[in-house]
């Protein structure tokens, strides 16, 4: 691969090689190597870096399902994993029917370095979870489940009286005791999900254990979808570091409905509300709408509106309205008939490894555009299209910023799309 970057006045080439191994039946490993060759404008010489990762998956005879991961990068390493260690492993233990033991740790160590600017970042992120499924009563099932979380960062420290960013590191670890359930109706038509917890965490800054818990129910029919949570007290260092500098305990409501429902044939329809109120944005309401009309095969008029209100300093909205017309010059849309239900997360990949797990943080209310359409993520990062054909959409986020990503190809060729 060869990259041009003006952001780091580099010219880039990178290789990689890929080993994937099936030892017996029930184990598999796989291991890539990267390596990079680059030339910068202010700096004599090549440079060389690498980069390398494991992933393996298999079963004991005990009964035990082993998985896990680790990667490792140069500091200097191109893209947006550089300067990164880290490992995850989990565990099941399927002990008898409806009954099962699981458990993950993982820790994510991120120190990049630049030789275009002179910056000092490092941050750290650790968990350990413990869950257990239990057998399910009637339409109920439930787990339980333990976690705790380790954060630290030089990010923040500008907010203290020692120094600039990066002088000092500031640690959060957390202890939480949670539950899940879910219950379906015999039809299949309903359902319900909630999730229940609370603990403690050290104070970063002083020697308190302030209390922290969430607690969150949502609501799915058919072509409705409906979310609303509430959390006390901070899970992140950057929540606990913007509601102190208001001298305020940390808080945030957050509620969501979303329908996508085809009115006829012709006519379809998508669109979401949400609203969050935390301790250091205030009220963010936000509204999306997609209407599509087809009223020939190849023929689409479309209408996409957003909204979106944020306080900072003062009170802003943006106001987006898009009207066009589609003309497909093949025969018909992407459709065979069958109809999908795609389903899209968008998280904060806090430990950079290119996939959500432990130590990540979903992306609520974040806009992207799927088949030309505006979603807003739920307060899960997550998006839902129903009754879409089937065939090849385009993802993409609908503005740049600090997070984001690359757009991607969906393929839709099954009932259930993620």
């Amino acid at each position: 691969m060869y990259q041009k970057n003006p952001y780091e006045k580099a010219v880039y080439n990178v290789g990689s090689l890929q080993w994937r191994k099936l030892l017996g039946k029930s184990w598999e490993v796989e291991l890539e190597g990267h390596g990079a060759a680059s030339r910068h404008e202010d700096v004599a010489g090549d440079k060389l870096t690498g980069a390398a990762e494991v992933r393996y998956r298999g079963d004991l005879p005990s009964g035990i399902t082993l998985n896990g991961a680790g990667y490792f990068s140069d500091a200097y390493f191109p893209g947006n994993r550089k300067g990164t260690v880290s490992f995850t492993q989990g565990i099941v233990k399927r002990i008898k029917d409806d009954l099962n033991l699981s458990g993950s740790i993982g820790y994510n160590r991120t120190a990049p370095k630049s030789y275009a600017y002179n910056y000092s970042y490092e941050s750290e992120n650790s968990h350990v979870n413990a869950a257990l499924s239990l057998p399910r009563w009637g339409r109920f099932s439930t787990s339980i489940n333990y976690s705790h979380r380790g954060e630290a960062s030089s990010s923040y420290s500008m907010y203290l009286d020692e120094g600039p960013a990066g002088s000092e590191k500031l640690r959060m670890n957390s202890h939480r005791l949670g539950g899940q359930w879910r219950w379906q109706s015999s039809n299949a038509k309903h359902s319900l999900f909630g999730t229940l917890e609370g603990g403690f965490f050290a104070d970063p800054i002083g020697n308190d254990r302030p209390t922290q818990s969430k607690g969150s129910l949502n609501y799915s029919y058919q072509w409705l979808t409906a979310n609303v949570s509430y959390q006390k007290g901070s899970f992140y260092l950057y929540e606990y570091m913007m509601s102190s500098q208001q001298d305020r305990d940390f808080y945030r409501f957050t509620s969501s409905a979303s329908i996508n429902k085809d009115l006829s044939k012709e006519v379809s329809l998508s669109s979401s509300m949400n609203f969050t109120r935390d301790t250091y944005q205030g009220n963010v309401p936000s509204v999306n709408l997609t209407a599509n009309y087809f009223p020939r095969e190849n023929l689409g008029l479309f209408l996409n509106a957003y909204w979106y209100q944020y306080r900072f300093m003062n009170t802003s909205n943006i106001f987006n309205v898009q009207v066009g017309v589609t003309w497909n010059f093949s025969k018909a849309r992407p459709s065979s008939g069958k109809k999908s239900n795609i389903t899209a997360r968008v998280y904060y990949d806090h430990n950079a490894n290119g996939k959500y797990d432990e130590g990540d943080k979903p992306a609520d209310g974040y806009l992207l555009n799927l088949d030309e359409k505006v979603f807003i993520s739920d307060e899960e990062g997550k998006v839902r299209y129903s009754r879409v054909p089937y065939g090849e959409y385009s993802l993409k986020p609908t503005r740049a910023g600090r997070w984001f990503f690359d757009q991607k190809r969906v393929q839709v060729n099954r009932a259930r799309t993620t």
